[in-house]
Formats: structure tokens, sequence, C-alpha cells
């Protein structure tokens, strides 16, 4: 099982459970508020500021602001993090992990480098590995994208450092998560996830 701590919104975090489920992979995802762990699941995706003694390799995604970092278990395997903010990236420098950057500079890991109506080309800047160690050579991907910013750049970077291979993820188009049913309810609603785009 592969282990994802995000630090952002919850409802980026939803698209990004959904998105999984798509792709073939079984996810579980426990918030504060949360849903209950899935035996079969090969993605746990803690949400919020949860605790864990002690956490196996993992991915840790800063979608927020930087005081969120200190919530997060030690030593993650690799860290996502938006390339504009000094602050997050001041947050998780000295951690040892391999930083991977979102965001609209050609700077960043991953970046837009065109935008058309309905559509974005994303595009990975330098190749890095994915949390099992596979690597992810420097490409272009076009998606369907209802709206083109930082949570579909986060969006996209998650999915592939999970293995989704970036030929799937342009498969799966994004738009097509918000009308997707969700494979696990939270306690606030009736298994189906919010409208999320």
């Amino acid at each position: 099982m592969q282990l994802v701590v995000w630090l952002g919104q919850d409802q980026t975090a939803r698209r990004l459970a959904a998105l999984l489920e798509l792709a073939g992979l079984g996810c579980a995802r426990i918030s504060p508020g949360g849903a209950a762990l899935r035996a079969d699941a090969d993605v746990l995706l803690l949400s919020g500021r949860v605790r864990l003694e002690e956490a196996p390799p993992y991915l840790l995604v800063v979608e927020a602001e930087a005081p969120a970092v200190q919530a997060a278990p030690p030593h993650p395997a690799l860290i996502l993090v938006e390339g504009g903010r000094t602050a997050g990236l001041q947050a998780v420098a000295g951690s040892g992990a391999p930083v991977i950057t979102v965001g609209l500079s050609e700077r960043d890991t991953v970046t837009y480098s065109s935008l058309a109506e309905g559509r974005c080309c994303i595009a990975v800047n330098r190749p890095f590995s994915d949390l099992l160690g596979r690597p992810i050579l420097e490409q272009e991907l076009t998606l369907r994208c209802g709206d083109a910013g930082l949570p579909e750049l986060f969006l996209a970077a998650s999915a592939m450092l999970l293995g989704i291979s970036p030929e799937r993820l342009a498969a799966l188009n994004l738009p097509d998560i918000a009308t997707t049913r969700s494979p696990f309810a939270d306690k606030n609603n009736s298994g189906t996830t919010p409208s999320m785009i």
C-alpha cells in the first residue's frame, strides 16, 4: 500500500481519490471526519492534520500554507509543493527527500506549457521518480481540464508520483472526476463526492 499525506484543500484530496479510482487503484481516504479504511486499498490518502507514530515511505503533498507541514509525520520519501511559495519550500528544506515543485513558472518541475479552452498541456520539465522508484521522464501531456489552475497541477503530479503513467492520466480527462461516484463514503454525505470542479 502506498501512503499519501495531503496537507491542503480537502476538495483537491477528494478529486485525487476519485482520479486514483478511475485509474484502477483502490483508494481509502481518511480525514479528520473521515471514511473507513478499506482492506483492498492500493493507496491510503490521509488528509488534514493526521498524526502517525510511524509511517512507511510516503508522499507528502503540501498544497496548504507552510505551518501545516509541522503536522506531517517525519521522513517523507517524496515531497510535492508549490514552487512559487518560498515559505512552503523553506518548510520542507532539510528533510532530505526529493522535492518536486508544481506551479506556473518554467522553473517548476511540473507546469503548464500551453492552455486552450477546455484543454491544458502539462509539462514535466525535469525527470523524477515515482513513489515506487519508476522514472518519469521529461514530456508534455495534454489533458481535458475544466479549470487550469494549481489544483490540476497537484492532481496530475500526485497521480504520476503514485504510479499512474502519463499516458493513462491523459486518457482519464480531469473534468470527468467531478461526476464520478465516490468509492468511499464520508460521514457527511451519502457516498457521492460533491461537485469538485
